[in-house]
Parts: C-alpha cells; structure tokens; sequence
C-alpha cells in the first residue's frame, strides 16, 4: 500500500517570513526614532521588533522540527 506523504503548509512558512520582514521594519524604524531623540518610543519599537524577531525563531524551530 502506497501511503501520500504529507506536504508542508505554506502559510506557516509565509508567516514566518512575515514576522522576519515585521522584525526588520520595527528596528529601523526604531533606529530612525531613536536618532530623532525620542528614546521611549525608540526603546518600545525596539521591544516590539524583539518580539516579534523571537516569535519568527520559536514559530520556525517548531515548524522545522515537526
């Protein structure tokens, strides 16, 4: 008996791109702000993009790992 292997969900894969790209965007735009002397705002964009950089790298070792 021939079984289908079973293909991978590629909106899991497009997310995790998506959460990379968002990760990038929050540090230069936090960068930017930073440099414009607005340091809390630079630091919660910061704290934004860091999570959101952490969610990418637990959702793709999850998915890589399955």
């Amino acid at each position: 008996m021939i079984l289908a292997q079973e293909t991978p969900n590629t909106g899991n894969v497009v997310l995790i791109y998506i959460l990379f790209l968002l990760a990038g965007l929050l540090v230069g735009g936090a960068w930017t702000v930073y440099r414009n002397h607005s340091k809390f705002l630079g630091v919660a964009l910061g704290g934004c993009a860091a999570m959101a950089a952490a969610a990418g790298i637990v959702w793709a070792i999850g998915f890589y790992t399955s």
